[in-house]
């Protein structure tokens, strides 16, 4: 298994993992998400970027898994002391190729991109329904630093 930046090649696999993801965030949350294709546009802009990096797993010439991650900063608040953090979009791995150690290899690589960058953390947001990635990401050491609450009218 290698893990690499990914090349415009790469995308139309990637747009199929995205459904995937898509999908289960459709069946979790109807009311925010859609079920649609990922826009390749999109991913091609994130390929030629500066500021944003896409991992893939590659496993002997199959594309099995993604990560986004990109370079953020804080906001130019007074209270807020400014730095710059990673923010880990999306991670999803194939479905045939889940509980084999492919999304901890994707996770290690943003972690090393987000120190190679001197960034402070990595960030991520998971549906709180989505109880096997929220295990997944406190297996690899991350912990709830904020609660994003909603009121529905």
């Amino acid at each position: 298994m290698e893990i690499r930046t990914a090349v415009e090649a790469d995308i139309p696999r990637i747009v199929e993992i995205y459904k995937q993801l898509f999908a289960l965030s459709a069946r979790m949350q109807p009311e925010r998400f859609r079920d649609t294709p990922q826009d390749e546009t999109f991913l091609r802009e994130v390929v030629a970027a500066g500021d944003q990096e896409l991992f893939v797993a590659d496993d002997a010439g199959e594309v099995c898994g993604f990560a986004l991650a990109q370079d953020l900063a804080t906001p130019p608040y007074d209270c807020v002391i400014p730095y710059r953090y990673a923010y880990l979009m999306d991670l999803c791995v194939d479905e045939r190729h889940r509980n084999g150690g492919v999304g901890a290899l994707l996770m290690e690589s943003v972690k090393s991109w987000a120190r190679g960058r001197g960034l402070r953390y990595v960030e991520l947001c998971a549906l709180a329904q989505n109880e096997g990635a929220v295990r997944f990401y406190r297996r690899n050491g991350f912990a709830e630093a904020r609660r994003i609450m909603q009121f529905d009218l």
